[in-house]
């Protein structure tokens, strides 16, 4: 099914890389910041903020100015619900390893918060993919899709998955395409799916 090649092809690792990943590291391997004598909340904080300002605007594909408080509240929102450290987890976490790590902590923070900040640009991407490619609104070509999916695709579907109807996947989409976007990129799929 043509359609799903043009998604499919949008969604390839290559494209995924170059659009949202490279970007990313360039601006974080570029991103400069001054180690304090002595790590405060405050200087945490700040170089938090000033390390998500960067990346809003050198490292996404639509870029974002924000003021200082927004920085810092995003940031420490994506801190607190996404990092994991080695043995802590969340901003009281993240503030532990700065403190006790110093700059290797203070890397191993921007390291875990541009991993997430991937993936949520990835996710984004995905949904900017299906809604430029698949009218909402066309029912039928997401029940074509679905089934296209699930034929070409069987191999990443467990059988319940695979005896469902797709009407009742249609809604569900996105997620088949997650899934056939991180394994079949994984598996090297030919034109025909199979690995």
């Amino acid at each position: 099914m043509e359609q799903l090649d043009t998604i499919l092809n949008l969604l390839n690792e290559e494209v995924l890389f170059k659009e949202i990943d490279q970007p990313l590291e360039l601006a974080v391997n570029s991103f400069v910041f001054e180690l304090p004598a002595k790590m405060t909340y405050r200087e945490f904080n700040g170089i938090m903020a000033s390390f998500y300002q960067y990346l809003n605007q050198h490292g996404l594909r639509i870029t974002r100015k924000l003021s200082n408080a927004d920085a810092l509240n995003e940031v420490i929102w994506l801190i607190e619900n996404h990092y994991r450290g080695y043995e802590t987890s969340g901003y009281d976490g993240a503030v532990f390893d700065a403190l006790s790590q110093g700059e290797e902590g203070i890397l191993l923070i921007l390291e875990r918060l541009t991993a997430t900040i991937k993936s949520i640009e990835r996710t984004k991407y995905l949904a900017w993919v299906i809604s430029s490619t698949v009218d909402p609104s066309n029912w039928q070509l997401r029940k074509e899709l679905v089934k296209t999916i699930l034929e070409r695709f069987s191999y990443l579907f467990h059988p319940d998955v695979q005896k469902l109807p797709s009407e009742q996947l249609a809604p569900c989409l996105e997620d088949l395409l997650a899934i056939v976007g991180e394994f079949g990129n994984t598996l090297k799929y030919s034109s025909t799916g199979r690995p």
